[in-house]
């Protein structure tokens, strides 16, 4: 079968109508902010949030796996339209990348098939094509090498069938700093970004395919004095692509022209945190795109891009949630349009803030506070939540047991968002066609 048969043909020519994503119900009156640091502000609410410990599954851990959800700003976890979520996970000496699947809503997980040539080194990002249950993943093979993969779930048998990859960059890379991230355009055209470390600079590079992944070009920039940076290939829903760069010193919108030249747009002057500036999030909210960041000076930085205007605003820092963030993700309920930062407390260790927006990152409040238990070690202290989610939130702390950190796992939190108790296990109907259709 031919890699491009794995795309589903009329996707490829009415994509641009799907790729819009899901409406936002009405916001409701803005959330006060999140104030308990401002000047004479009112106690925070206590808070009536129900959250679930969903514990560790054995199928999570593995042997010297420190590198298990690497790197922040990528995506490591999807759900389909069933309602299973998917994640992949670098599970170490002897496994590398790996898909697993959970259809109760974290508690448990399978492990279903392994991302070919990895390493305990490799990092992938994963995300749906819209309106499908085809994953697309880009990710870093045995050689160094950016790869491209696609597979289409079957929601009956729960696993992902097809799996088919080929080489973006037939290059050898710094593995360790070539995190790739990859989106499809609204005209079916695949784009991938990634960055790699040298000796006094930094590689940026931006490919693309426009025939399904059977061929790929690239346009390459050597940022000379720039240490590190993460990349994160972004399509706007008015279909204005780019990447965002973070580096240790700023963070910056870059856009390579259809001749190969190459812009730059200051977001901000405040990078991102890690040794590969790559503590940040980004979802996508209607027109807008909300990035949520760690900056450098461990505060949490929220920076907009309003569709309706065409730009980027100014970033922001929500009351309360500054001088002690080191890690963030953000999220969307697909039920609500309700935004959430999970954020991290470094005077508290295993402590995740959970955050909400009901008005696409304009304004914040606090909505729930996790703990991982005692014996569960989370340094590094790295977490991971889906970009889009229906139901409760779900999110996994990657930990390691007291005492030793020869093996390291994930342990789960589920967060009620609706404010109705635990939502019951998603009922595994499949809402899509099923993955023959895509692959055949």
């Amino acid at each position: 079968m031919a890699f491009w048969q794995l795309f589903p043909a009329a996707f490829l020519t009415d994509f641009a109508e799907t790729a819009q994503g899901r409406p936002l119900s009405a916001p409701p009156a803005p959330l006060a902010p999140w104030g308990h640091a401002a000047p004479g502000a009112a106690p925070a609410p206590a808070l009536a949030v129900t959250s679930t410990a969903l514990g560790s599954d054995s199928d999570t851990w593995g042997l010297l796996a420190d590198w298990l959800i690497v790197s922040r700003r990528q995506d490591h976890i999807v759900e389909t339209a069933d309602g299973a979520l998917h994640m992949v996970l670098n599970r170490g000496v002897g496994r590398g990348l790996e898909l697993l699947t959970s259809r109760d809503g974290g508690a448990s997980w399978d492990v279903g098939a392994p991302l070919p040539d990895s390493t305990p080194q490799s990092t992938a990002d994963i995300r749906l094509i819209a309106g499908t249950d085809v994953m697309m993943m880009t990710y870093v093979n045995g050689q160094g090498q950016v790869a491209f993969a696609v597979a289409g779930y079957d929601p009956v048998s729960g696993l992902w069938e097809g799996l088919r990859n080929v080489v973006v960059d037939p290059t050898p890379r710094d593995s360790r700093s070539t995190h790739p991230t990859g989106v499809m355009g609204p005209n079916g055209a695949l784009f991938v970004a990634y960055t790699e470390e040298i000796e006094g600079g930094l590689v940026l590079v931006q490919a693309r395919s426009v025939d399904q992944g059977l061929t790929w070009a690239r346009d390459e920039i050597v940022l000379e004095g720039v240490s590190a940076g993460a990349a994160r290939m972004v399509v706007m829903p008015d279909g204005t692509r780019g990447i965002i760069l973070a580096t240790p010193d700023t963070t910056t919108w870059v856009q390579v022209s259809q001749t190969g030249a190459w812009t730059a747009d200051l977001l901000d002057d405040v990078g991102a945190l890690d040794h590969f500036a790559s503590h940040y999030s980004v979802v996508e909210a209607g027109d807008d795109i909300v990035m949520a960041r760690a900056g450098t000076d461990f505060n949490l930085r929220v920076t907009r891009y309003d569709g309706s205007e065409g730009g980027w605003q100014d970033s922001v820092l929500p009351l309360g949630a500054t001088g002690s963030v080191f890690n963030v993700q953000i999220s969307r309920s697909s039920d609500t349009g309700a935004l959430y930062i999970s954020l991290d407390d470094t005077g508290h260790p295993g402590r995740i803030l959970v955050l909400e927006s009901r008005d696409t990152g304009l304004t914040w409040a606090r909505h729930a506070v996790l703990q991982t238990p005692e014996g569960m070690v989370t340094d590094p202290n790295r977490f991971e939540a889906p970009e889009v989610f229906s139901g409760d939130l779900v999110i996994g702390v990657q930990v390691h047991l007291s005492g030793s950190d020869l093996l390291n796992g994930m342990y789960f939190h589920s967060v009620d968002v609706d404010g109705d108790g635990p939502d019951p296990l998603p009922v595994l109907a499949p809402a899509l066609p099923a993955a023959d259709d895509f692959l055949f």
